[in-house]
């Protein structure tokens, strides 16, 4: 009997050690899902990778989105100004751009085209709005060739100068993915100085001196860059990284911004806005704040703009741009 006794106490105790022994992990197993619903132990939410997007890459091949919608590029919309051929880095004839106030350069190195830059140069202008991942972040260069030209929501505003980036980052001749507004490349994303980055440093320097052209004349307050996002989970969220803000002047550009989204028809459920420093974002923009063009900017405040690939999508760039449009005309009137 006692024997018997013996082999039941152990195999309790064997059970209850079982037992604890699963408690123990399912804590772990929550502790885990907790530090990731908090983002402690992920990447670093200041520096956060900025992989290709799929929906962007489609331009090149000419694929429709997951959806089935066209993914655009320039010219989609006959309305809208198509600033360069598709599929083609190089500028279209000047008497293409000359009549809008647009002047095209092709940047070539080492006697190797790289990319073309497209400028608009206003000298009254104390606002810049740019694209420097043109055809990459799919229809980008499309939207800021259009905005502040007369043909929108609002008349042609002087206050803005543009500066379009096309091809750098896809369809370079060189074969490189340039990061443009930083000085490295996509798949190498750094501010160390390095060697294999001397090129990717070269186009930075050339980016940053049409910035500078475009500067001449009126001292820079705000500075506005538009991008391309296709993450899961902000399929419906424009992302808003911000440098030198405020946070009441953070608070209005997030409600101008929502403002201007349901004037130009967008519902909550089509698209939010999220803002740093008020909300926490994917796409931080940490190395353009570091090495790039958001820090060079300095003392301009600075706005960078991740767009969903359904506001860049033809049936969406006409009315994408009027929010644009009237978002950053409000934004530069009423706070810079």
């Amino acid at each position: 009997m006692r024997e018997g006794m013996s082999v039941m106490n152990g195999m309790d105790k064997m059970e209850s050690k079982r037992t604890w022994t699963m408690r123990i992990g399912i804590g772990w197993c929550w502790l885990g899902c907790l530090a990731l619903a908090c983002g402690t132990g992920g990447p670093d939410a200041n520096d956060p990778p900025e992989a290709p997007l799929a929906d962007d890459a489609m331009v090149v091949t000419d694929k429709p989105d997951p959806a089935g919608a066209a993914v655009v590029g320039a010219g989609s919309d006959p309305a809208l100004f198509a600033p360069f051929t598709k599929g083609d880095w190089r500028c279209a004839p000047a008497s293409a751009y000359e009549d809008r106030g647009f002047r095209c350069e092709e940047l070539t190195l080492d006697g190797e085209g790289q990319g073309s830059f497209l400028l608009r140069h206003r000298p009254a202008a104390r606002h810049v709005v740019a694209a420097p991942h043109g055809r990459f972040d799919a229809s980008t260069e499309t939207l800021a060739a259009n905005l502040f030209t007369g043909s929108s929501a609002s008349s042609e505003d002087s206050s803005w100068s543009t500066l379009i980036a096309y091809s750098f980052r896809t369809g370079s001749p060189s074969g490189l993915a340039y990061n443009v507004n930083r000085p490295s490349l996509l798949d190498e994303d750094t501010c160390q100085p390095r060697p294999e980055l001397e090129k990717p440093a070269r186009v930075f320097d050339a980016y940053m001196e049409r910035l500078d052209e475009l500067e001449e004349g009126a001292a820079l307050d705000l500075y506005v860059e538009l991008h391309g996002q296709s993450e899961p989970g902000l399929e419906s969220t424009i992302e808003v990284a911000t440098a030198r803000l405020s946070q009441d002047q953070a608070r209005r550009v997030k409600q101008i911004l929502t403002d201007e989204l349901r004037s130009a028809g967008y519902s909550s459920s089509d698209c939010i806005v999220t803002l740093e420093p008020l909300d926490r974002i994917r796409f931080s923009a940490g190395m353009a704040k570091r090495c790039g063009s958001l820090g060079r900017v300095a003392p301009a405040a600075a706005l960078h703009l991740e767009m969903p690939h359904r506001l860049r999508r033809s049936a969406n760039l006409s009315r994408t741009r009027v929010f644009l449009e009237r978002a950053l005309t409000r934004i530069g009137v009423e706070l810079f």
